[in-house]
């Protein structure tokens, strides 16, 4: 995938993602989130916390108001500037460091955070295996990567998801779901470049699983089907071919 393509996509997509986090910041999805990173995360009241790919800022400022000390990297420029906007309207946008900084290559000294959170992130890298090797040389001894992602586009490698797939995205659509966002990326680019990603066409989280053993992570906890509420209806319906999974991993 080229970089810029990626890039321009992201920052087109920036306010209708911006658009989503800040309705779940609003409703039931803010207290399913806190109570499954609650319930995994390492112990302590101030913990130094990476957002690995924050997008418009649902972690971060969920992490800030929680009272940790929040680092949020994000290689799109829209992205990022949605969520400084955000911080500052819930009160927390001089309790977050921005950065731009690709998520799959973060730049940081070894043993500097107490844990990684990302959600949606690691299904777009095209380094993942080496995505997963940094994040762990920058974590402490017991700290955690906690990634929540799912298996968007296995659909175009199974004609039965695809189907299922498509029935989603009929319902949603009589619901009166509309994606609005016009992308100048044409969508058939998006598909071939979608495809191609590394991690498009795996069973996840089973590879997760083996890459993180391989790297040494000495407890690996999975739930293969988050909570149907981690998102809105709306949305737990378009994607019920494919439920978010989480990947919990504690470094030796």
């Amino acid at each position: 995938m080229k970089n810029s393509a990626m890039s321009i996509y992201w920052t087109e997509s920036a306010p209708g993602y911006s658009e989503i986090i800040l309705d779940e910041l609003e409703n039931e999805q803010k207290k399913v989130w806190l109570d499954l990173i609650d319930g995994n995360r390492p112990e302590g009241q101030e913990l130094k916390i990476l957002d690995a790919g924050c997008g418009p800022g649902f972690f971060s400022i969920l992490m800030a108001q929680q009272g940790h000390v929040v680092t949020a990297i994000d290689f799109s420029e829209g992205m990022l500037e949605r969520a400084k906007q955000n911080a500052v309207a819930y009160g927390v946008g001089d309790k977050i460091t921005f950065i731009k900084m690709d998520a799959q290559a973060p730049s940081f000294d070894d043993n500097s955070f107490d844990m990684i959170l990302s959600r949606n992130i690691t299904w777009i890298f095209t380094k993942p295996v080496e995505a997963y090797s940094e994040w762990l040389r920058i974590l402490k001894s017991g700290g955690k990567i906690l990634n929540f992602d799912g298996n968007w586009h296995l659909h175009l490698f199974d004609e039965q998801i695809m189907r299922k797939y498509q029935e989603n995205l009929e319902k949603v659509q009589k619901m009166g779901y509309h994606y609005s966002t016009e992308h100048s990326v044409p969508d058939e680019e998006q598909e071939l470049i979608m495809k191609n990603l590394p991690l498009s066409g795996l069973l996840r989280p089973d590879w997760d699983i083996k890459m993180l053993e391989k790297l040494g992570c000495r407890q690996i906890t999975v739930i293969k089907e988050l909570p149907r509420n981690v998102m809105s209806e709306i949305y737990a319906i378009k994607n019920e071919h494919s439920p978010m999974f989480m990947v919990c991993a504690e470094k030796k």
